[in-house]
């Protein structure tokens, strides 16, 4: 199994469009603010449209030494070869984008519930993502909002069943970084967060979310 760059899992940024629908602007500020995890996620475009711009995102991690992975689509991320893939429960089975990418390439998989997590801990991915802690404009039709009480007890859960590492994700913005890094997370995955911010507010962002994250490890 792919053993992924640990230091660069902790802060991920999930790529969205601006206002000209155009994802390369925010990776590039992101980049340039410390975030070494860009996840592009182009929702309802086709491989030909992502293809070209997924190549340029390659090259702008390459450059930063961030790791790259893309939402969905495991055999672009072959035929690319790019870092990995994140797929979602109702996505592609894991087993099958595992096949497709091979055992040297990242596999993360999101999870909603516990059971998720029991099952997901049994498959050939690398990491989960856990959520949504909030509200978040970047997914369509959520079905719950986990809030509080779910991540409260990852520690445990993680304690009972040995999770693989976790990274939260949903809505999570500046005011939470405090409180959702004392859940035994290993990082935490964002969008709006870093919008429209400046080079120094992220870099400030990257500090706060890498001080709670040392500060709780378990």
């Amino acid at each position: 199994m792919n053993t992924f760059h640990v230091q660069n899992f902790g802060i991920q940024y999930i790529s969205f469009p601006d206002e000209n629908g155009d994802h390369l602007p925010g990776i590039q500020n992101v980049l340039e603010g410390g975030v070494k995890w860009i996840q592009l996620r182009m929702k309802g475009h086709t491989l030909q449209e992502i293809e070209p711009i997924a190549l340029i995102v390659k090259n702008m991690c390459e450059i930063f030494g961030a790791t790259f992975i893309l939402n969905d689509h495991p055999e672009l991320v072959s035929k690319l070869d790019l870092d990995g893939v994140h797929i979602g429960k109702t996505d592609i089975h894991a087993n099958e984008a595992r096949s497709i990418i091979g055992d040297q390439k990242i596999l993360g998989r999101t999870c909603n519930t516990l059971t998720d997590l029991k099952e997901a801990n049994g498959l050939p991915i690398d990491y989960i993502g856990f959520g949504p802690y909030k509200f978040t404009q970047t997914k369509e039709n959520i079905d719950q909002v986990l809030g509080y009480e779910p991540f409260s007890k990852l520690i445990e859960w993680n304690k009972t069943y040995a999770l693989k590492p976790i990274v939260g994700i949903g809505g999570i913005d500046i005011e939470d970084i405090e409180q959702v890094t004392t859940f035994g997370i290993k990082g935490i995955a964002a969008s709006g967060m870093f919008r429209q911010k400046k080079t120094e507010e992220i870099k400030n962002i990257v500090e706060d979310i890498n001080h709670g994250l040392i500060k709780n490890r378990r």
